[in-house]
């Protein structure tokens, strides 16, 4: 595989532009998009009759606020939001988050949300989701003048339909993760092991500007490609092999996911071909029902359609897909038993699978952008197999 940190953004652009390097333009449209998002939140706590929110989870913590570090919660009331982090994030903080009122606590952040607490009326909302018992009861024991109300997805809610930059930075993280497959299956030769192909897989989406991994890369050889969450092992990959091959990288704190199958010099056997050819038709089948107002379930159910007429729908034992954003796996979910409603410029998975235990798997994963009244695939790849060269 060749060098991976020269002159590749040459080619394709810069790359993901660090906050220290951000231009003045980027940081202001960074900002007004915070606020019509700590807008929206604001609008949602009213309604649902609290006095404030809570936000724990780190996730929602950086698209409320834009603050990046790992240990920091926001509190949102009426008279806007009060970021809470310790001293190894003063400055950070201060440029990643300058709409929000800084505390740098001195101890725990409980603790110092005793002033800006001191602001709201009750009950304040919190993420139940999120907070550990232990967690929460040192909350609700250092404020035991506030009324505390455990909900749930609010922020999720939120982050649905995705903003024009969310969308751009998805396709950059996309775009990364392509070319460094394409680079890593052109090299892919026998005698690697599924561990190192996953090394060599990371190390060139790294070269190519991602920040870091968006998930654990999945690389399964032969038998092992009917785990759907196959961990990579030591196990020697050979000539013929079929392989399953998921991945994806962050960009801009946005997440990639893509699944292709992978065949290591030879032929893809008229079995396996059949296969993909029926991941293939379902694919085809959901995408034709894609579009924003329609019922995720309605997805999935398309897809599982279109692999029972080539007799292959038990074999499919997962759900169809989920959303991709800050988090890799995200709202809606596309299941048979969700209850999600797809929204137009919100971003999904679709990846229809086979698994045969004892023989092997297949997948197929695209990125969607949910538009009005279809979809768009975001995937430059074909979804065909991929082939080393030796």
């Amino acid at each position: 595989m060749s060098s991976p940190h020269h002159c590749r953004h040459d080619a394709y652009g810069d790359g993901v532009a660090s906050d220290l390097n951000i231009d003045n333009r980027q940081l202001i449209d960074r900002i007004a998009s915070v606020a019509r998002r700590g807008g929206r939140l604001l609008e949602a706590v009213d309604a649902a009759g609290y006095g404030g929110f809570l936000c724990t989870r780190r996730a929602n913590v950086r698209y409320l606020t834009g603050f990046t570090g790992s240990n920091g919660w926001v509190l949102f009331g009426a008279a806007g939001a009060t970021l809470v982090t310790d001293s190894r994030y003063r400055e950070q903080a201060a440029d990643e988050a300058p709409d929000c009122h800084l505390i740098v606590a001195e101890a725990g952040l409980t603790d110092a949300l005793a002033e800006p607490l001191a602001e709201l009326t009750s009950p304040v909302a919190f993420e139940s989701g999120d907070l550990s018992v232990a967690a929460w009861q040192e909350l609700a024991g250092a404020h035991e003048a506030v009324e505390w109300k455990g909900c749930t997805g609010l922020v999720e809610g939120l982050r649905v339909a995705k903003e024009t930059t969310e969308i751009s930075s998805i396709r950059e993280a996309l775009t990364i993760a392509e070319l460094a497959l394409e680079e890593t299956v052109a090299g892919l030769r026998p005698g690697m092991t599924e561990v190192g192909l996953a090394a060599q897989l990371e190390y060139a989406c790294r070269g190519w500007g991602a920040e870091r991994m968006a998930f654990d890369t999945i690389v399964a050889a032969g038998r092992r490609g009917a785990l759907p969450h196959a961990r990579p092992g030591l196990r020697t990959l050979r000539r013929g092999d079929l392989l399953v091959v998921d991945m994806g990288c962050e960009a801009g704190g946005y997440c990639s996911d893509i699944t292709r199958a992978v065949v290591l010099d030879g032929q893809l056997p008229a079995k396996w071909a059949r296969v993909h050819d029926a991941l293939r038709a379902a694919r085809d089948a959901a995408l034709a029902v894609v579009a924003a107002g329609v019922a995720a379930r309605a997805v999935d159910a398309a897809a599982r359609q279109a692999l029972g007429e080539w007799g292959l729908d038990g074999a499919f034992i997962h759900s169809l897909g989920h959303g991709v954003g800050l988090e890799v796996h995200e709202a809606p979910r596309l299941a048979q038993r969700s209850d999600d409603v797809l929204v137009e410029s919100s971003v999904v998975t679709i990846e229809p699978g086979v698994y045969l235990p004892g023989e092997g798997g297949m997948r197929l994963e695209d990125l969607v952008l949910v538009e009005d009244e279809g979809a768009e695939v975001l995937n430059r790849l074909p979804p065909s197999p991929m082939f080393s060269p030796c």
